[in-house]
């Protein structure tokens, strides 16, 4: 033991060699089109159905751009629906996912003990009002300010559909709120996977149809049960590379 002990002091004392240099850090470049898809669950409840827990899958056409320090990204929906539910199902219809708007914020790579871990927060998401008329806050009703037609379907707010048992094509128009925070690492592959944390999720039933059914869900984030896969596009691409992508590279 002594003797390793001297000779690591002795080794840690001798100057550095002429023309070494200690290691460069690895350069990421971040840049590029990717593929994503985003899974966030949540636990649900509607006046006299039973609790629900389901998940929104989004498939998104991702872009970053920029430099170290100052990425940014942006992405589009491509695809959205939700699994799981039994009894109480729920369906995206295609005139809301078209209607949600390319959205654009910060991305970085944090430098901890390990590996980088890529972090993107995606800020705050609106659907089916306006947020700067509202301050950010949900609409109380169908009749508040700020209160928009997003699908173009002549309702307040976005539609979306459900089913229970007996009834289907219930339609529910609704003002939701949410913040996603993406915290991942490196899949080794040119692509990035991880967790997703949920410091915001509210919504709000603005009416439906049949009116029965404007009740306002208890809804629970669980971001354990949450995240995300980001997968490199080689080439622009569109949505329908977005899918091929994500199953080329396997769940």
């Amino acid at each position: 033991m002594t003797a390793l002990l001297l000779a690591s002091i002795f080794l840690a004392a001798l100057p550095a060699l002429p023309g070494s240099s200690p290691a460069e850090p690895e350069v990421i470049d971040l840049t590029g089109h990717y593929a994503a898809e985003v899974r966030v669950t949540s636990r649900s409840g509607f006046p006299l159905l039973p609790s629900v827990r389901s998940t929104t899958v989004s498939l998104l056409l991702v872009e970053v751009d920029g430099a170290p320090g100052r990425w940014r990204q942006r992405h589009r929906v491509c695809e959205a629906r939700i699994e799981g539910g039994s009894l109480v199902r729920m369906t995206i219809p295609d005139a809301f996912v078209r209607a949600m708007p390319t959205r654009g914020y910060p991305v970085q790579l944090e430098s901890g003990d390990g590996a980088p871990r890529y972090r993107a927060d995606m800020g705050l998401e609106a659907i089916g009002f306006d947020p700067a008329v509202t301050g950010g806050r949900l609409p109380a009703d169908a009749g508040a300010a700020g209160v928009i037609d997003a699908d173009g379907d002549g309702a307040p707010g976005a539609t979306v559909l459900m089913d229970v048992p007996g009834i289907s094509d219930i339609r529910l128009h609704i003002a939701q709120r949410s913040r996603l925070v993406l915290s991942g690492e490196s899949d080794g592959a040119g692509g990035w996977r991880g967790g997703i944390d949920i410091p915001l999720l509210e919504q709000r039933t603005l009416g439906a149809d049949p009116e029965m059914f404007a009740r306002t869900p208890r809804l629970q984030a669980e971001p354990r049960r949450s995240g995300f896969r980001m997968v490199p596009l080689h080439g622009q691409g569109g949505c329908d590379a977005v899918a091929r992508a994500l199953r080329s590279a396997g769940p």
